[in-house]
């Protein structure tokens, strides 16, 4: 039933957190470390350590809270069409295929 979650992590680096919360359809008030967030899209982002900043971003939210459903909405629909099981395994397919491709390259420039 929440609207959003706030989470202004110092350094957590794509939080599990954060997707949960776009697959329940809440905007994000975050940091850019913690998850993709695109300011004013999915949610507000905040600088690391400044909470004036967050206390604006939470000021701005609760004055705002049908454009802050409407990030959620935007949240969701991103969550249930690329934050699938399939898509990280593609996704992770992808990374072994580039980091195999790199090996044989550099072996063959020996």
């Amino acid at each position: 039933s929440a609207d959003a979650l706030v989470f202004p992590s110092l350094c957590e680096g794509w939080a599990r957190v954060t997707r949960e919360a776009m697959f329940a359809g809440c905007a994000l008030i975050t940091t850019a470390n913690s998850a993709d967030v695109e300011d004013g899209v999915n949610g507000r982002v905040v600088p690391p350590g400044e909470p004036e900043a967050l206390a604006r971003a939470l000021d701005w939210a609760s004055d705002h809270l049908p454009e802050l459903r409407s990030m959620g909405d935007v949240n969701r629909k991103y969550a249930i069409s690329a934050l699938t099981q399939r898509a990280y395994g593609r996704s992770l397919v992808r990374a072994y295929d580039e980091i195999l491709e790199h090996a044989q390259r550099a072996g063959q420039r020996k």
